[in-house]
Order: C-alpha cells, then sequence, then structure tokens
C-alpha cells in the first residue's frame, strides 16, 4: 500500500495505465513538476492536487491520506449492481440456487460486452 502523497498519486496513475506525460497533458504540468511530485520532492498546490485527483477520478482524500471512500469508486450501473448481489449471495448463501442466479447475472453482463 503506497504510503506517501506521491506514491499514492503514481500507483494510482500506473494502476490507470497513465503515463506521466498523460498526467501532464491533463493537469497542464510538466513532466519535472510530476516526477518530483511523485517522489515526494514537491508539494502540489491545493488546485493541482484537485486537478490531480480528478484526472486520476479519485479524491483528494484518498492522495493526502490514503482515505478509501465509495466516493473514488466507479459508479456501477444496474446489471453491474445485479452481478454484485448475485454474487455476494452465492457466497454469502453458498447454495446452488444463488451459485445459478449468479451464473445466469454474469452471462447477461457477458452478451452486453
Amino acid at each position: 500500500m503506497p504510503e506517501t502523497l506521491g506514491e499514492r498519486i503514481k500507483a494510482t496513475r500506473e494502476m490507470r495505465h497513465l503515463s506521466q506525460i498523460d498526467l501532464c497533458e491533463v493537469v497542464d504540468l510538466d513532466q519535472s513538476n510530476v516526477s518530483r511530485i511523485e517522489h515526494d520532492q514537491q508539494v502540489p498546490g491545493a488546485e493541482t492536487l484537485s486537478q490531480i485527483a480528478n484526472a486520476l477520478q479519485v479524491t483528494t482524500d484518498y492522495l493526502l491520506n490514503g482515505a478509501i471512500t465509495l466516493e473514488h469508486m466507479p459508479t456501477l450501473g444496474p446489471l453491474q449492481t445485479k452481478l454484485l448481489g448475485t454474487c455476494m449471495q452465492a457466497l454469502i448463501f453458498n447454495d446452488p440456487d444463488s451459485r445459478d442466479a449468479f451464473l445466469a447475472t454474469v452471462e447477461e453482463w457477458r452478451a452486453q460486452l
């Protein structure tokens, strides 16, 4: 788990498959500034931090404190919510009906891909 602001920015950027250059283009920084921020040699101002958080689709709270909240999780659509719900039921109840409902939802989801 990344422990510093710079480590969290870098880890999140990499998780989003963005290069430093990609982030630079969105946040309007040069690559050397992004590198210094990611190596904790420079602290971004409030506006820059907010822009970085928006570009990485996380909260500033997560970047600053490592707090994981639902606010920075992607929004689930109706089918994704159903998929998650049936998966949880199958795991909790461990019965054939729950398993079958989950598998049917997976097939429904796969048909939409």
